[in-house]
């Protein structure tokens, strides 16, 4: 811990910052560079009508 005490000092930075940190974060700590941001998430970049849910609207005005 103490001869890699600045690489946890950048991890719990990270970790307040994003609160979770993916394998290519790890990895850029563990390099000594800074982590990369967050990657966005594969599902985050669907459009509102590939959504297959139905709103909490749409279900109280099929059951009216």
């Amino acid at each position: 811990l103490e001869e890699n005490r600045a690489k946890v000092e950048v991890m719990a930075k990270a970790l307040m910052e994003w609160e979770t940190l993916d394998a290519k974060q790890i990895e850029d700590i563990m390099a000594g560079r800074e982590p990369r941001p967050p990657a966005e998430p594969e599902d985050s970049q669907a459009k509102p009508e590939d959504n297959h849910t139905e709103s909490l609207d749409d279900q109280v005005k099929k059951s009216a």
